[in-house]
């Protein structure tokens, strides 16, 4: 699974927001001690697509939400290789309504 980020969004912060975003993202959920909400679900992974997309799209809001206040979640695409078997997901990102108040907290 590939993971990539896509913002119109003009703001500095936002290369700090997405490496934050794709440490968030490696770590398979419950595999942190004293943290085990964090990181995404692994468990749809080997379900039919639909039905993994709305999982993984579903987890990946929810994680924005919780763990990423500076952005919010607009869309989320995906795209299958049938060849490779490979799934690249694309997060479409905007300003996060909190962004204004978190600047210069992280």
């Amino acid at each position: 699974m590939q993971i990539q980020f896509y913002s119109d969004e003009e703001i500095d912060e936002i290369e700090d927001i997405k490496k934050c975003l794709r440490n968030l993202f490696s770590i398979p959920e419950g595999s942190m001690p004293l943290a085990r909400g964090l990181g995404l679900s692994w468990d749809s992974l080997d379900d039919v697509p639909l039905d993994m997309e709305n999982d993984v799209a579903t987890d990946i809001i929810e994680k924005v939400e919780l763990y990423e206040k500076r952005a919010s979640v607009t869309e989320v695409e995906f795209e299958h290789d049938p060849e490779t078997g490979e799934t690249i997901i694309t997060i479409n990102l905007e300003r996060g309504e909190d962004l204004d108040e978190l600047s210069g907290n992280y």
